[in-house]
C-alpha cells in the first residue's frame, strides 16, 4: 500500500464569455454579462416624501444614457445583507435567483437618512442601517465589484470622527470610489441640485484610494433669512460603464 496520498482536483467550471461567472450560473453563458446600476431607498419619516424627486432624477439621468437599473426598496439590515450577497443576480422586478445576469456593479446610489455613526435605513431604528464599524464585515461577504458608490445620506462623510461611512466604504469593499457629505444635505427639486449650507455642513467629499478630496461646487448662494451661505451640486452619474 503506498504512504502516498493525493488531493482530488477540482472540478475545472468553464467561464465560455470569460464575464467572471462560470457557465453553470450564468444567465447567458455565450455573451458577457454587462454591468447593473442599483438605487437602494431607505424608509423616510412618516409622511415626507424626501427621496422620490432624486430618485425620479437618477432613473431619468440612467434611462437617457442607456444604462440598466434597478430599484430596491430596503428597510432593514437583513434586506441589505440579502441585497449584497446577491448583486449578480437580481431581476428588473426586485426578485433574485440562482443566476447571474450581471458581472458587477455600475453606480450603486444609496438613498436614505444618516448620521454620525453611519446610514439608516429606517431612521426610527438606529439598527436598522450600516454603521460605520460594519464594513469589514461587508468586504469580507460582497458578491460583486462596484465602480462607484454615492452616498446621498447626511454624514456619510462627516469629519467631526475618526472616520465614516463613504471612507470605510473604499478601505474595507471590492470598490473603486466613494461619496459622501459632511454633514446635513437637502434635495431641491425645483433645481435638480442636493444642497448644504454652511456651517450646517461643510463639505461633499470623495474618496478613492489612501485619497480624500473635497468636491467643488456647481453654484452658491447666500440666503438672508438664515443668515447662511448655501452650496449646491448638480445630481450626476459619475461612473457610466454600464451605457459603453
Amino acid at each position: 500500500m503506498s504512504g502516498f496520498t493525493y488531493d482530488t482536483p477540482d472540478v475545472y467550471e468553464p467561464d465560455t464569455d470569460r464575464d467572471g461567472s462560470v457557465d453553470s450560473i450564468d444567465a447567458t453563458p455565450l455573451d458577457p454579462n454587462p454591468m447593473i446600476n442599483y438605487i437602494i431607498v431607505g424608509l423616510d419619516y412618516e409622511d415626507t416624501g424626501t427621496f422620490s424627486p432624486e430618485v425620479g432624477l437618477y432613473e431619468h439621468l440612467m434611462d437617457n444614457a442607456g444604462m440598466e437599473w434597478i430599484e430596491l426598496h430596503i428597510s432593514t439590515w437583513d434586506e441589505f445583507i440579502e441585497f449584497w450577497q446577491h448583486m449578480k443576480n437580481y431581476r428588473p422586478d426586485g426578485t433574485y435567483g440562482e443566476l447571474e445576469y450581471y458581472s458587477g456593479v455600475d453606480n450603486l446610489i444609496v438613498e436614505c437618512h444618516g448620521n454620525e455613526s453611519g446610514v439608516l435605513f429606517d431612521p426610527n431604528d438606529g439598527y436598522q442601517g450600516i454603521n460605520v464599524v460594519d464594513y469589514g464585515f461587508l468586504g469580507s461577504i460582497q458578491s460583486a465589484h462596484i465602480n462607484v458608490l454615492s452616498f446621498r445620506s447626511c454624514f456619510s462623510a462627516f469629519m467631526g470622527a475618526d472616520t465614516n461611512s463613504a471612507r470605510e466604504a473604499v478601505l474595507n469593499l471590492d470598490l473603486d470610489e466613494a461619496y459622501g457629505w459632511e454633514g446635513l444635505v437637502y434635495y431641491d427639486a425645483l433645481t435638480g441640485m442636493s444642497y448644504y449650507a454652511y456651517p450646517d455642513s461643510d463639505g461633499y467629499y470623495h474618496y478613492y484610494g489612501d485619497t480624500v478630496e473635497k468636491v467643488r461646487r456647481d453654484a452658491s448662494t447666500y440666503d438672508a433669512g438664515l443668515n447662511l451661505v448655501v452650496y449646491y451640486f448638480r445630481t450626476v452619474l459619475y461612473s457610466t460603464e454600464s451605457a459603453r
